[in-house]
């Protein structure tokens, strides 16, 4: 075989390469792309995107009333705490004074919006979905904030699991809403970083235009 044909054999075979490596990256960004759409469908599923909403206008009642619950918890069972803050989000349906199926909802379907991010969360983590852009770009205020709202019912939660373990120590992943913690860490860990650059660029900056 003359130099030539060499060659162009290992030009072709070059070209191939390319064009499978050109192929293979498209179809990854195709099936990232196709999981960040069915994400956000599922997360924005009617019944969730109401209970996101109750959770957003309500925020300053609920976290009073995780606090009021966390303080009288005391011996109780989970199912009575639970009817608890039941009963007080049922008041705060009362109170709102509307016959709209949008201010009436119960704290089951909140629960399970936040078990929803926090599944979310837990795609993100094991790469099946891309963290960026959805959680730095499309849904990052939404888990920071149910993340603070709900900061003491996971607490609470997180209790008493370890009480029912009888003090057995419980795995850190298989705490409740774990996924959704180690998420938002990792939000506010790059919002840190990402400030951190800024300023030093401004110093930078600064420095530059005192020379």
């Amino acid at each position: 075989m003359e130099w030539g044909q060499i060659a162009f054999f290992w030009l072709g075979v070059a070209v191939t390469l390319l064009f499978v490596h050109l192929t293979l990256r498209g179809m990854k960004k195709q099936r990232q792309l196709e999981s960040i759409l069915r994400t956000l469908e599922y997360v924005h599923d009617p019944e969730l995107r109401q209970a996101r909403s109750f959770a957003f206008r309500q925020e300053k009642r609920l976290k009073e009333i995780f606090d009021e619950v966390t303080k009288a918890a005391g011996n109780k069972e989970w199912k009575e705490i639970s009817g608890e803050i039941d009963e007080e989000v049922k008041k705060i349906n009362d109170s709102t004074d509307s016959d709209s199926t949008e201010d009436r909802i119960n704290f089951h379907q909140v629960e399970i919006a936040l078990k929803t991010l926090d599944n979310v969360a837990f795609l993100i983590k094991k790469h099946y979905v891309p963290y960026k852009p959805l959680a730095t770009n499309l849904m990052t205020n939404e888990f920071q904030d149910w993340a603070r709202t709900f900061d003491l019912y996971i607490e609470l939660r997180r209790e008493r699991s370890r009480r029912k373990a009888g003090g057995k120590h419980i795995p850190l992943e298989n705490l409740y809403c774990n996924n959704l913690r180690w998420l938002v860490d990792q939000i506010e860990k790059d919002e840190l970083l990402l400030a951190a650059r800024r300023a030093s660029g401004v110093s930078l900056w600064a420095f530059v235009l005192r020379r």
